[in-house]
């Protein structure tokens, strides 16, 4: 997917920390334009550019969803949280992507998700059920209504996420568990923007 002037107009959820600021901040640097969504607007206040506009909202609103989405040329979603977030703002997104013809949307969910659970290492395993089940069931749900949305999805499943500056040193084979950190993520997203390699896929991600 590219256009003549390999520049987008970017929809971003989950914008306002972790991944998903860093999908704003680098894709902002790269020319792009950023709409996002935030309940808390003042989370970007530390972010100040011509190419970025913020729509204050929820993701759970329809309306607010359409906002942010009827312009764009495609969707970056890093929705988190510890309730269904993920699964119902996904929901809306995709019912917005399709009223509007928007067709690629790339998502950030986690290891563990789906079949890449088998993947995990043991201490992976006990992490994900002591720590982190609620969340990863919510994405299980999540990337069930991206498979089955007749979009061009692409899904992000990195393991570990932590702040470190980006190395650009990660493995999409063979990854059991680790860290990555989130700018590294976030720069592996913009980078499917442009390509198929993983269209309508799942892939894993860790620093080697």
């Amino acid at each position: 997917m590219e256009n003549s002037k390999n520049l987008f107009d970017i929809a971003v959820f989950g914008g306002t920390q972790g991944v998903g600021k860093h999908c704003i901040t680098k894709a902002l640097s790269q020319g792009h334009k950023i709409i996002t969504l935030a309940r808390n607007e003042s989370k970007l206040s530390d972010i100040s550019h011509k190419n970025l506009k913020i729509i204050q909202g929820d993701v759970e609103s329809q309306e607010k969803v359409d906002e942010v989405i009827k312009n764009c040329d495609l969707v970056l979603n890093s929705l988190g949280g510890w309730n269904d977030v993920c699964s119902k703002g996904t929901a809306i997104i995709i019912n917005s992507m399709k009223k509007y013809g928007i067709k690629r949307i790339i998502t950030c969910t986690s290891l563990g998700v789906g079949d890449s659970y088998k993947d995990c290492s043991l201490f992976t395993k006990a992490f994900i059920w002591a720590v982190i089940s609620k969340p990863i069931a919510d994405k299980n749900i999540q990337e069930q209504y991206l498979f089955e949305s007749g979009l061009d999805y692409i899904i992000v499943r990195p393991t570990g996420l932590v702040d470190k500056p980006a190395n650009g040193n990660y493995i999409t084979q063979g990854v059991s568990g680790g860290t990555i950190p989130r700018a590294d993520v976030a720069g592996f997203m913009l980078k499917q923007i442009y390509s198929d390699e993983y269209l309508k896929r799942a892939v894993s991600l860790a620093s080697v």
